[in-house]
């Protein structure tokens, strides 16, 4: 079996092409399942990869501003015992 990778051109910023101006909310709707339906398993796989990525690093960055400022978590823990 060939490797197919490096055989496509650098990943995109985004995984949804931009969206047509003035389209309704259906048209939009429509346009991005036609987008999602079309693309391939690389093009889906690399947005997941990114996307994962891209939450990975806001929640890194928020924990280090937290830490950076001497906050600790916001949630607070209950803890219940039965008798």
């Amino acid at each position: 079996m060939e490797s197919s990778k490096g055989t496509h051109g650098p990943e995109p910023a985004s995984c949804r092409k931009k969206k047509p101006e003035g389209a309704s909310f259906l048209e939009d709707v429509r346009t991005h399942i036609d987008e999602f339906l079309n693309a391939s398993m690389e093009e889906h796989q690399s947005c997941l990869i990114n996307t994962l990525q891209k939450m990975l690093g806001i929640s890194k960055a928020k924990n280090a501003k937290n830490s950076f400022l001497g906050q600790e978590s916001i949630l607070d823990l209950k803890v219940t015992t039965s008798k």
